[in-house]
């Protein structure tokens, strides 16, 4: 069983072209340099664990995002994956082709990126007991985002833990073949809540 899980939860925006960015460390945008000065001019980049962003955004990924923008094409990195958005309705088949192809390698390049990204900090202490469950119970696993999948009891099941703030660390959800089962949030010495 494969799981396809396509949020990043590094908490990435590369939005912005370079030409605002003033505009946008007026609104409070944070860029994070990557140490790559084309790229680092072409997009300003936010995220909420600047060592993270770094990693996930490696030589390959960067040229592939550089390609795009000179390409014409208003790409954008989110924790919600690779974007292509377009103004009106499309209905060049050719064009629709290439960008899904493009889209395609994009989504490639993402998912063997994350592998390299480091479990986020204010989950790490959950590494250990995750892990162990996983690998007692058969089940696969991932950092980024902290999910784990397979068989559990007879059901094929994803579990996935998320940042959600200061006052809650993490949210545990999981979902079945027949839907979603359960949702947990709660910090440690609190009793979690459904």
């Amino acid at each position: 069983m494969e799981a396809i899980i396509a949020l990043l939860t590094i908490g990435i925006t590369m939005l912005i072209p370079a030409a605002i960015d003033a505009l946008a460390a007026l609104f409070g945008a944070q860029d994070i340099e990557i140490d790559d000065p084309g790229f680092d001019r072409a997009f300003v980049i936010k995220g909420d664990e600047p060592p993270r962003v770094a990693t996930l955004l490696r030589p390959d990924l960067r040229l592939y995002l550089m390609h795009a923008r000179q390409q014409q094409f208003d790409i954008q990195l989110s924790d919600l994956g690779v974007m292509v958005q377009t103004r009106g309705a499309v209905t060049n088949p050719v064009w629709i082709e290439s960008t899904l192809s493009m889209m395609a390698h994009g989504a490639a390049l993402i998912t063997a990126a994350r592998e390299q990204v480091p479990i986020a900090s204010s989950l790490a202490p959950h590494y250990e007991v995750w892990s162990s469950f996983a690998r007692a119970h058969g089940l696969q696993g991932m950092t980024t985002p902290f999910a784990m999948w397979g068989d559990l009891d007879g059901s094929k099941v994803t579990v996935s833990a998320l940042r959600t703030g200061e006052c809650c660390p993490m949210a545990v959800e999981g979902r079945s073949k027949v839907g979603r089962w359960g949702t947990m949030r709660g910090r440690e010495g609190h009793r979690p809540t459904s």
